[in-house]
């Protein structure tokens, strides 16, 4: 096990994000290796580009990389970093049990918050990065690159290529990010500063600039916090994990259902009652769940 005096709490961010680097490294690594093995897709050739790949081939070779870019960057690292530690700084990722009633608060908070998300977007769509210059002309042109290749990916015209599309883009993300961002940063920063609300905050922040998408990050940045809340007032991940899973699996069913007419996820058909009953159905199911927490850390003082 890792030695690491619990007094040096600046070090474990260092730790983590060398445990990341080295992991994400080895299974990109991994994933170009084996694509040349199955998929016949030499990445490693000097004069290789996405863009000589035929469409078919392109999906083929994002859908076979992508697990690995997210098991060797999201999921890998938490889990090592965790066992290096030996949990002695109180990483663990789930305390208590789901009961009925946080379970049910969680799968209808993911479901009304969706017309802030729409709305956030809308709004993001609006920001004029011009005032940028060069950098914002490469900021945009990257991440509607990054955009295009992810409504790539999650198109699918069968239910086996579905199926597959919510394994690595629902799944896999949902448990990786989850112990990535909320697991792990949300309960580092929460420990340094002993602030939740500041912890949870810069955790969604990081959780949507990392998403590379400035298009999207204020809908990604809500969620963040969503699902920072979620995880905080739970203290269990898993709840975390399902609220992710069925925000991105919706949204592939919805991709699969209707696929010409979500060309682009931003709508602007988003009317005010159902933003403000999202608002305070939002609201309100945040709130429970912080009396959840806050009985609970009260049965915990008494108990003490």
């Amino acid at each position: 096990m890792l030695k690491i005096d619990q007094s040096g709490k600046r070090y474990q961010f260092l730790v983590f994000i060398v445990v990341t680097i080295i992991s994400a490294q080895l299974f990109g690594l991994l994933g170009k290796l084996l694509s040349i093995l199955f998929l016949d897709i030499n990445v490693f050739d000097s004069s290789f580009t996405l863009s000589m790949l035929s469409m078919e081939d392109e999906i083929r070779f994002l859908r076979f990389n992508q697990p690995f870019s997210t098991i060797g960057i999201f999921l890998i690292p938490p889990l090592i970093f965790r066992y290096l530690l030996n949990d002695r700084f109180g990483l663990t990722f789930s305390k208590f049990r789901i009961s009925n009633s946080t379970l049910l608060s969680t799968v209808v908070l993911i479901i009304v918050v969706r017309p802030i998300v729409s709305w956030l977007a809308i709004l993001n769509s609006t920001i004029d990065l011009s005032f940028l210059g060069k950098l914002g002309e490469y900021v945009i042109s990257t991440s509607d690159l990054i955009a295009e290749k992810t409504l790539l990916l999650a198109r699918a015209d069968s239910i086996d290529k579905l199926l597959i599309n919510i394994f690595i883009i629902a799944i896999l993300p949902a448990i990786g990010e989850e112990l990535f961002f909320r697991a792990i940063i949300q309960r580092l920063l929460y420990k340094v500063s002993g602030r939740f609300h500041l912890s949870i905050w810069v955790t969604a922040i990081v959780f949507g600039v990392m998403h590379f998408n400035v298009r999207g990050v204020l809908p990604i940045i809500f969620l963040g916090l969503i699902l920072g809340y979620i995880y905080f007032y739970t203290e269990n991940i898993w709840l975390a994990i399902l609220a992710h899973f069925i925000n991105n699996a919706s949204l592939l069913l919805i991709f699969f259902k209707f696929p010409v007419e979500t060309e682009s996820v931003v709508s602007d058909n988003i009317s005010i009652p159902s933003l403000l009953f999202s608002v305070l159905m939002s609201f309100s199911l945040l709130f429970f769940l912080y009396t959840v927490w806050e009985k609970r850390k009260s049965a915990n003082s008494l108990k003490q």
